[in-house]
């Protein structure tokens, strides 16, 4: 018994666990990759405009996360955590006019939707309401 406390203990500080933690990371961030069109966008319980709405994509590529916004581009990094329920995105703004702060998000892949909600604090659920603050995006994957 003392043999595998031992074993478990040797495992757990040299990373193993976190390996595991970063393979899941990884499958979830092949799922990500491509670009993505907005089809609905929701702002503290308004929705946006179709006109807004169908100007802005989101390209991913690798861990970099670009709003292109009528052709304007907005940089960002992202961070993954996908042991958490829902699964979980932080996203920190490069430029623009959210740069230098971080989006705490929940994010969804449903075929070839996906959903994110997010705001200063990290939400539970996916919708928008003024009394929550949060922002909901969704889109759908660009077809290569």
């Amino acid at each position: 018994m003392k043999v595998l406390v031992h074993i478990h203990l040797a495992l757990a500080l040299t990373g193993v666990p976190a390996l595991i933690w970063a393979g899941d990371n990884a499958a979830e961030m092949t799922k990500l990759q491509g670009t993505w069109a907005l089809v609905s966008l929701i702002d503290k319980g308004r929705a946006e405009p179709d006109k807004l709405v169908q100007t802005l994509k989101l390209i991913i590529d690798g861990d970099k996360y670009t709003y292109d916004i009528g052709g304007k581009m907005f940089n960002a990094t992202f961070k993954l955590d996908a042991a958490a329920k829902p699964l979980a995105i932080d996203v920190k703004f490069d430029s623009g006019p959210a740069k230098d702060r971080v989006m705490k998000a929940i994010y969804v892949i449903e075929g070839d939707t996906l959903k994110i909600c997010g705001a200063d604090k990290r939400p539970t659920e996916f919708e928008s309401t003024k009394e929550s603050g949060t922002i909901l995006f969704t889109f759908k994957r660009e077809k290569k």
